[in-house]
């Protein structure tokens, strides 16, 4: 498996699933959970093989990569952490189970209006009209995810009536209201 520091993040994912990385795996608070199986794996069961970091230096908007492998499960596979790990309240051990020397991919997608087919969020848009956007948290309605699994959060745009990808600075924004789907 070779990858560059200029690799987007779709490009890093497919070669990891080419090098056998086939499984995808999302966090949970005290554990990870393998999406093919359905498996759980503690922080004792689980390796992170290799992380990389993309960073839109410009623009603020963070995700990463990591490459997970469990010999005892006979598992390996990827972890794509669309919003920066730092966003989401994990258990320490976890955090220190992902706290791994990352490749810094620099490609810069600043100039890019859209991600996963919706339009982006820039801080300087938020802070014209904070109140025209909200985090939305476990909506059935959700656009289908590019690498197969299903956004746990989107961004929504209520002026547009449409899901729009939220920059990680704004995540981070006390003034962004945050919104669970109850049935």
């Amino acid at each position: 498996m070779t990858t560059t520091s200029q690799d987007t993040l779709l490009e890093v994912v497919d070669s990891l699933k080419k090098a056998g990385y086939d499984n995808d795996f999302e966090y949970h608070a005290d554990h990870i959970h393998a999406i093919q199986g359905n498996v759980k794996l503690s922080t004792d069961d689980f390796n992170v093989d290799k992380g990389y970091q993309f960073e839109c230096t410009t623009s603020g908007d963070c995700s990463a990569v990591y490459a997970i492998s469990s010999d005892s499960r006979n598992i390996k596979g990827v972890l794509v952490d669309f919003y920066d790990s730092n966003t989401r309240k994990l258990d320490d051990k976890i955090i220190e189970k992902f706290n791994v020397e990352t490749q810094k991919n620099t490609t810069d997608e600043s100039r890019v209006t859209t991600r996963y087919g919706m339009n982006k969020i820039f801080k300087d848009e938020f802070n014209e009209n904070s109140e025209r956007f909200e985090l939305r948290f476990g909506y059935p309605d959700f656009p289908k995810c590019p690498f197969g699994n299903s956004f746990k959060m989107l961004g929504y745009d209520k002026e547009k009536k449409e899901y729009v990808w939220l920059v990680t600075s704004i995540l981070n924004d006390e003034r962004l209201s945050r919104v669970t789907y109850s049935k």
